[in-house]
């Protein structure tokens, strides 16, 4: 095996600890504001949009992975629209990344970290994340750990809790929502899933990239159940309204269980973490990766790592409270994330009329 390179499995494992691991503080909360009651058929919507946002991005980068993203876009769509794109694409990663750090930060305080100042908990998942950013392969093989240390016991924990829910605050689905409702609250629930938009450079890591489209559709669509399982879960066991009020409604809905499991807020703050770290390091490596490949593409990507590293940081504590970082998402990552989105549809387009290979 190529130790510059990942398995599919890998790939697999990288997308699931990170869109679950964010995406259990996010998508809750996101859809319920959005879709009501609805929130958790919201989210199956969410997961649809993800899986066709993963299989663009992924199909564009498999295409052409001997190549960079730089290298490829400059001959599809020419240099300085290249630029515009990675800068585009960029933007959106490090904002991403920067409110997940930000909620990590402000659920380590709910959960066990009431009096450490905020930016001291954020700066040392900020050393993890870097000091984790080093190589493709390495976070891979982290990747894979982390899976098999947090969502076998997040799974286990919520079908242990769907014996005590009450599934009657499920339907109708449309009690007080239109299919309207629903769709936005699914469009608006893309922002908790973070780590679908790196498949458009993880294919060019990877060691059989023709089927790493098919590998981020599995993993994506994977994680869209499990997490609408839990925005399930969390209506049945907290209420709609309860739910709607809550910080984090998972972790409400977590606490409310009386099951065999205990350490409930350690269970939501290590997945959370989890997916924090890996959401941090990738934007550092792959976000180092493409302003090395656009400026001194001989060089190394350490410095642009490092100079990326305090930019994630400050823009974590821009967002006043924790009510700006769910409108950030909403207002400020959606639209970055959906203009990435045509950018890579378009270059995908472009190249096969052009007939680029």
């Amino acid at each position: 095996m190529n130790n510059s390179k990942i398995s599919l499995r890998q790939l697999q494992a990288l997308l699931l600890v990170e869109i679950i691991g964010t995406g259990i503080a996010w998508l809750p909360k996101i859809t319920l504001l959005y879709a009501g009651r609805a929130a958790w058929a919201a989210c199956l919507c969410a997961g649809v949009f993800a899986a066709a946002f993963a299989f663009v991005m992924a199909s564009l980068a498999s295409n052409y992975s001997k190549y960079n993203f730089f290298e490829y876009s400059s001959v599809i769509i020419g240099r300085p629209f290249a630029v515009l794109a990675t800068l585009l694409f960029v933007s959106q990663v490090i904002a991403a990344s920067a409110l997940n750090l930000r909620l990590f930060v402000e659920a380590a305080r709910v959960c066990a970290l009431p009096r450490t100042p905020l930016w001291l908990t954020g700066l040392g998942l900020l050393l993890t994340a870097l000091f984790s950013a080093g190589g493709f392969e390495a976070r891979g093989r982290f990747g894979e750990i982390l899976l098999i240390f947090t969502v076998p016991l997040l799974i286990l924990s919520l079908l242990t809790q769907a014996s005590e829910a009450d599934f009657t605050e499920l339907l109708p689905v449309f009690r007080g929502n239109s299919p309207k409702s629903l769709l936005y609250g699914g469009f608006c629930g893309l922002t908790g899933f973070c780590g679908a938009e790196l498949c458009l450079l993880a294919p060019r890591y990877v060691n059989r990239p023709g089927n790493a489209p098919k590998s981020a559709v599995f993993a994506v669509s994977a994680a869209a159940v499990i997490l609408s399982a839990a925005t399930a879960l969390c209506l049945c066991a907290v209420g709609f309204p309860n739910g709607f009020a809550a910080l984090f409604p998972a972790l409400e809905a977590l606490n409310m269980s009386k099951n065999f499991l205990s350490g409930k807020d350690a269970l939501f703050l290590g997945v959370l973490c989890a997916g924090a770290v890996l959401s941090v390091s990738g934007a550092l490596f792959f976000c180092g990766e493409l302003l090395r490949d656009m400026l001194k593409p001989k060089s190394r990507s350490w410095s642009c790592k490092l100079l990326i590293a305090p930019v994630v940081f400050f823009a974590a504590f821009l967002p006043e409270n924790l009510s700006a970082v769910w409108d950030s998402g909403v207002t400020l990552v959606l639209p970055l994330k959906t203009a990435v989105f045509l950018a890579a549809f378009l270059m995908l387009a472009v190249g096969k009329i052009k007939g680029v290979k």
